[in-house]
């Protein structure tokens, strides 16, 4: 099986962790070819998008249309029974940083127990 799943990092992290989290702004079956440093315009991104049975089920809520930049591009082999994965993962981000504290919100208020602000990592955490 081959997937191509396309990612935006917003400075959310689920809670009690200490990462920035990734959301999937889109997937694919097949290869669609960004690669590092090229732009991208993003139409009409949902952030409270989840799995019923299986299909991406899109939420009510506001829409996001924004410019991006490929930032890194990975592969990887996800040995799973009956079905191995061959994933691509594309990560954007996003040119108007204005327009992140809207997003981050929506979020935080559309699944309010689940994210929290990401923290950076200070000298004492190290």
């Amino acid at each position: 099986m081959f997937k191509c799943s396309v990612l935006l990092r917003l400075p959310l992290c689920l809670r009690g962790e200490r990462e920035c989290a990734e959301f999937q702004v889109a997937e694919y079956d097949f290869d669609i070819g960004l690669q590092e440093e090229e732009f991208v315009r993003v139409n009409n991104a949902s952030f409270t998008r989840t799995r019923v049975n299986g299909k991406l089920v899109e939420s009510e809520g506001p829409k996001f249309s924004f410019e991006a930049m490929v930032v890194s591009r990975k592969k990887f082999i996800n040995i799973k029974l009956p079905n191995d994965v061959f994933l691509i993962t594309i990560e954007l981000e996003m040119l108007d940083k204005e327009q992140i504290p809207e997003i981050v919100s929506h979020i935080k208020t559309s699944i309010p127990t689940v994210y929290e602000d990401y923290q950076p990592p200070t000298e004492d955490d190290q």
